[in-house]
């Protein structure tokens, strides 16, 4: 093996290299990124709770403070005084409802987001492989070009006043009776 084949082999198969390192080394950014959304995803969550806590005090804080000031004035807690209540607390209820479901909502698309890196970890890989097999099949192709295997072999004769001259490989004509 001549140096220039040694060179265009060892040229395919350091590409075919770099193509599969390159493949695992997205693969590892993608999976280093998915892990960030996902870690994000999970403070969403304890964020959820705590905004619950913080806005169930905060319904409990007005209600008490209603409460005491109805009382105070020495009026009972019905009629117009009840229905304030019943209707701030309603009010903040749906605040609190609204807030988590916003959370929710940020905490899904973090895990959408997450998914959607490990896909494209796992397509990395795969792309890795594909170019690495595509130019070891190119090599190959080269290879084989480049040494004459894919020139047919031609025969030839000396024949006087003409040269050479292409003919027919041995036994040819035997052959081609057999079939």
């Amino acid at each position: 093996m001549g140096f220039t084949t040694a060179a265009l082999l060892g040229l395919g198969a350091l590409q075919a290299g770099t193509s599969l390192v390159s493949g695992y080394a997205q693969s590892k950014e993608a999976k280093y990124n998915a892990s960030l959304y996902e870690q994000r995803a999970e403070n969403i969550e304890n964020q959820k709770g705590l905004t619950a806590y913080q806005a169930n005090r905060q319904i409990e804080q007005v209600a008490g403070t209603t409460t005491a000031r109805v009382a105070k004035s020495g009026i009972t807690m019905s009629g117009s005084p009840m229905a304030i209540l019943l209707d701030t607390y309603t009010q903040m209820e749906m605040d609190k409802r609204i807030q988590l479901s916003n959370l929710e909502n940020q905490k899904q698309q973090s895990l959408s987001k997450a998914q959607a890196y490990r896909r494209q970890s796992k397509n990395a890989v795969f792309a890795g492989y594909t170019g690495a097999f595509t130019q070891a099949l190119q090599t190959g192709v080269n290879y084989g070009l480049y040494s004459g295997a894919f020139t047919p072999k031609t025969y030839t004769a000396n024949i006087s006043g003409m040269g050479k001259v292409n003919v027919a490989p041995p036994n040819y004509y035997l052959r081609a009776g057999r079939l």
